[in-house]
C-alpha cells in the first residue's frame, strides 16, 4: 500500500529570484512537505514555527533558523546582514531557501527587499 502524501502550498509564497523565495508562517506538516518536494532545505523564521512544523522540518532534513523579530520592527542590522548573507551563500550553491513571518509581508518583505 502506498502512503499518500498531502502537500500544501504556504500561504502569500512567492519567489524573488530563482533560490529565495518568501511566505507566511509555515503552520501544517503538508505545507512543510510541500516545501521539501519543491527544493527547499533551509527556511529562515522570523517568528517561531509550532512544535509540529519544526519536528516536520527535521525528519525531512530541513534547516530551520530561528532569527525572532518582533512584528512591526525592524530586525538589528546585524541580523539582517547574517540574514542575507545567509540567502546570498545557499543561492550562490544553487540551494532554495524560505523566509517567513506570521503573514509574509511586512518582516518578511523587509528582508526580502534588502536581499535584492
Amino acid at each position: 500500500m502506498h502512503k499518500v502524501i498531502k502537500m500544501k502550498k504556504p500561504r502569500n509564497f512567492s519567489f524573488v529570484d530563482e533560490f529565495v523565495a518568501g511566505s507566511a508562517l509555515i503552520s501544517s506538516k503538508e505545507e512543510v512537505e510541500w516545501l521539501y518536494a519543491n527544493g527547499f532545505r533551509t527556511v529562515i523564521s522570523l517568528v517561531e514555527p509550532n512544535e509540529e512544523v519544526r519536528e516536520s522540518m527535521k525528519e525531512l532534513g530541513i534547516e530551520n533558523l530561528l532569527f525572532p523579530v518582533e512584528d512591526f520592527e525592524a530586525p538589528p542590522i546585524e541580523v539582517l546582514a547574517r540574514i542575507v548573507e545567509i540567502l546570498r551563500e545557499r543561492g550562490r550553491r544553487g540551494e532554495r531557501v524560505l523566509v517567513h513571518c506570521f503573514a509574509g509581508c511586512g518582516r518578511t518583505g523587509t528582508l526580502l527587499a534588502c536581499y535584492l
